[in-house]
């Protein structure tokens, strides 16, 4: 009974922001023009004309297909130079100098030279969400490999294990939290620099859609294609990287008390 309460008083705080937001924006609807913001009436309109009048399962595919593979790109990249530099000093003082430059530079920056260097389609928002994504990741891999305790590398060298045995064994388990946080964030990244890349960079996609309105003047569905985009941003969040990462860091903290 009281989860069922906390449930339903978690709802209604979540609906009254929602209904202040609304009331906010009728009101100022009424004081600025309909190109800086339009009435939620036009919005609804262009919402439905949008899901009605265009192909806009296919332009969430295209996105959706260019968000993953930049973050499945990303974690591998990621991880596995993370997990080499976390190892190796000599290879960590050579590549974070790079990961701090990339970091470092604005995806608006890497959009360009991609255009430049692959032309307008699916590689330069892929390109640049891993570029934006990698650095993240690795930083957060270095440190968790840094991080582990010593006493299990003692305990390696007096049972003579090899080195492929004390990666899966030691190396993996224990960076395991880190890999399923940076999944998360690489997917949450992956969505905000591929969608904005999209705008410049491709022929289709929820990013190139919206721009393409901004450019014709729809300021209705300039709005609309916005609260598309945030819709999808929660439901990747939520249906996707919190499933995933809940699941890995379960499994992880399940097998940590076996072993203690």
């Amino acid at each position: 009974m009281n989860n069922l309460l906390k449930t339903i008083l978690n709802i209604s705080n979540y609906l009254v922001g929602v209904a202040l937001l609304l009331v906010v924006w009728s009101y100022l609807s009424t004081i600025y023009p309909p190109a800086i913001i339009p009435s939620l009436g036009s919005i609804y309109e262009a919402t439905i004309n949008i899901y009605q009048n265009e192909m806009i399962m296919s332009e969430m595919g295209y996105t959706i297909y260019r968000v993953f593979a930049s973050s499945i790109l990303s974690v591998i990249i990621g991880v596995t130079l993370g997990i080499l530099c976390g190892i190796i000093e000599p290879l960590n003082k050579a590549i974070t100098p790079l990961a701090i430059t990339f970091e470092n530079v604005p995806p608006i920056g890497w959009m360009v030279l991609t255009i430049m260097w692959f032309g307008i389609g699916d590689i330069p928002s892929i390109v640049v969400g891993v570029i934006s994504a990698v650095p993240i990741i690795f930083f957060y891999i270095v440190s968790s490999v840094q991080n582990i305790n010593p006493k299990m590398f003692e305990m390696a060298r007096d049972f003579k294990l090899s080195k492929m045995k004390v990666l899966t064994s030691i190396y993996i388990p224990s960076i395991m939290p880190s890999i399923a946080a940076s999944l998360s964030t690489g997917i949450g990244l992956s969505w905000r620099v591929v969608v904005m890349a999209e705008a410049l960079s491709a022929y289709d996609g929820i990013g190139q859609k919206l721009w393409g309105n901004y450019m014709y003047g729809d300021t209705p569905a300039v709005y609309s294609y916005i609260f598309i985009i945030a819709l999808l941003g929660l439901a990747m969040e939520y249906l996707v990287a919190h499933p995933i990462k809940n699941k890995i860091e379960k499994r992880y903290m399940r097998n940590a008390n076996k072993n203690r």
